[in-house]
């Protein structure tokens, strides 16, 4: 005598109706067993109160709720809309309730209690638009009945038509009062249900997006309730601080970052004990995995509702690029300063220079020097031609011209850098096997072909140095990983990188050589900065030094922050060493 419709948890309880429950076989199967419990008990008390009527009416009564309940199976499984369904069979079930009235005879009255069965499963399922009608059919039904009671024993007498009647009205107020009441009723509690679920769901949405952005913000975030007990930690704190949320999450401070972060975790600790809020602080922690990191910390307080201190939040920066970027600035002011001092100083001394250099050759010319006369004439011709060598790579230094940006072949590159290679081995007399690779031969640059193949002679000269003239010498350029750059590498056979040169490398007046002015790796350097690239250096696969150009590819954004860097630092040069 009842029915259900599927439970749609996306869509709320709407204004007048309520979220029906979703077993819909269980519920035709209870309404059957409830309509042959009602139809039985009626035929008991029909054969007890009055044995003379019949019952075939009450069984037919059956049968047409066994009817209806196939009907509503059929229309379940043929997708009839939930709603009109169960508005459809309440409504038969106030028909039937209606039928066993009359047919029960002196007992109806009791039967007519089963009314607000479908009344009340109407409000719930329906709301007041569902319990109104139903009301009104029932009320329509025992007027009905009380007619036709009338009409078929004839006038009752007089006192007992005023009861009659008074019974009809009472039964009829109490149905419409039912109706209405369970109705509005129903429809209360289905808006305040779907406020409730508007409310729930505003509320999933803000956590996911709070979640959202501390899941994704740069910057690490460690909350800490008011006994020092970790709250909350996002990836980005797992990755600077070296450690997993879901092992320092419920834990103290001490507990969870052990001595390892003592500096982090008393900072914390410190304001949360009363001490004013860190704006900005600088320090280093030691992370398990004996990683210096330097972080910015700012830790504030948490405040709940009343205004009390409920807990801190650490906010905290990784800066170890900021670190490395303060060294290269200081680098770049360090070498700026060289520059213009270089240049000053070879404008000073070049002139006098000259001009002792000149005296000195004419005198050559003129004296007849013999023995310690003449070695320490030759000697000064030497020495100062020496020192004009020093000054104009000193000059060379200060003064490189801008780089003059075209589309650089990166195969017709290598081959004439490696050419002036071959034949400056050859003048020296040396045995060094010169390779040049290109593994994409349309690799294209974007640079200023002079400067790149001054690099280029630059670092294998060096590189044959390094080697006495004999080895192997390899010079190969392929794209970076990220196709944005194209990397030019130099590999020997030779010693190798010392801790010297490496603490030293890219330093002017720095060199291991006997006679080298220590302006060679300095000049690369700027060569690369100016074409908004690095140069680094570490350990060849054949044992030797390998030094890796990173210059972008014509057509292609290097990466932002090499693009951002380059403008601000004279240098931009990442070593892990130096012959």
């Amino acid at each position: 005598m009842w029915s259900a419709t599927a439970n749609d948890p996306s869509a709320g309880a709407r204004a007048g109706e309520s979220v029906l429950p979703d077993d819909h076989g269980l519920v035709l199967w209870l309404r059957a067993l409830f309509a042959t419990f009602v139809v039985g008990t009626g035929i008991v008390v029909v054969r007890l109160a009055t044995p003379e009527r019949a019952v075939g009416g009450l069984l037919a009564v059956l049968g047409l709720m066994y009817v209806s309940v196939g009907a509503a199976w059929l229309g379940r499984r043929r997708g009839v809309r939930p709603a009109a369904l169960t508005a459809w069979q309440l409504a038969a079930d106030v028909l039937f309730i209606g039928a066993l009235s009359q047919l029960a005879g002196g007992a109806g009255a009791h039967f007519r209690l089963l009314f607000f069965v479908p009344l009340l499963l109407g409000a719930h399922y329906l709301g007041a638009r569902g319990a109104v009608p139903l009301a009104v059919g029932a009320s329509l039904v025992t007027v009905a009945g009380q007619i036709a009671a009338t009409l078929q024993t004839g006038a009752p007498p007089a006192g007992a038509a005023g009861g009659a009647i008074l019974d009809g009205q009472f039964s009829v107020f109490l149905l419409l009062l039912v109706g209405v009441g369970a109705g509005l009723q129903a429809d209360r509690a289905a808006r305040r249900g779907r406020r409730s679920e508007e409310a729930a769901a505003a509320l999933w949405r803000e956590q996911v997006e709070v979640r959202n952005v501390l899941d994704n913000l740069a910057s690490g975030l460690v909350i800490v309730d008011r006994t020092g007990r970790i709250v909350q930690a996002n990836p980005a704190a797992e990755r600077i601080l070296g450690v997993f949320a879901e092992e320092i999450v419920g834990r103290d401070l001490e507990g969870a970052f052990g001595g390892s972060l003592d500096g982090f975790s008393a900072c914390v600790r410190e304001v949360l004990a009363g001490a004013p809020a860190v704006e900005r602080s600088e320090l280093t922690i030691m992370r398990w995995d004996t990683v210096a990191v330097p972080v910015g910390l700012s830790v504030s307080h948490l405040r709940d509702a009343s205004g009390a201190v409920s807990g801190v939040i650490a906010v905290f920066q990784d800066l170890t690029e900021v670190c490395r970027m303060r060294e290269r600035i200081r680098e770049a002011d360090r070498l700026a300063a060289v520059g213009e001092l270089s240049a000053s100083i070879a404008h000073e001394i070049r002139n006098p220079l000259s001009s002792i250099r000149g005296s000195v050759e004419i005198l050559a010319g003129e004296l007849k020097l013999t023995g310690q006369q003449a070695r320490l004439l030759q000697l000064i011709l030497k020495e100062s031609a020496r020192v004009n060598t020093i000054i104009n790579d000193f000059l060379a230094f200060a003064r490189l011209r801008p780089a003059r940006r075209l589309p650089v072949p990166c195969d017709a590159l290598l081959a004439d850098a490696a050419l002036q290679v071959r034949q400056h081995v050859t003048f020296h007399g040396g045995d060094v096997q010169v390779e040049c690779r290109c593994e994409h031969p349309g690799l294209v640059v974007e640079g200023d072909v002079e400067h790149l193949t001054q690099l280029l002679l630059n670092l294998a000269i060096n590189a044959c140095e390094a080697m006495s003239y004999t080895g192997k010498l390899v010079i190969a350029a392929s794209p970076s990983p990220e196709r944005a750059w194209c990397e030019l590498k130099v590999l020997d056979s030779g010693p190798g990188l010392d801790e010297e040169a490496r603490a030293n490398l890219f330093k002017p007046f720095f060199t291991t050589k006997k006679e080298g002015t220590g302006l060679g790796l300095p000049m690369v350097a700027r060569i690369a900065h100016a074409h908004g690239g690095t140069v680094e250096a570490g350990a060849s696969p054949a044992g030797g030094a390998a030094f890796t150009v990173r210059i972008p590819l014509a057509g292609a954004r290097a990466p932002a922050a090499a693009g951002a860097m380059a403008p601000a630092l004279e240098e931009n040069v990442t070593a892990a060493g130096a012959r």
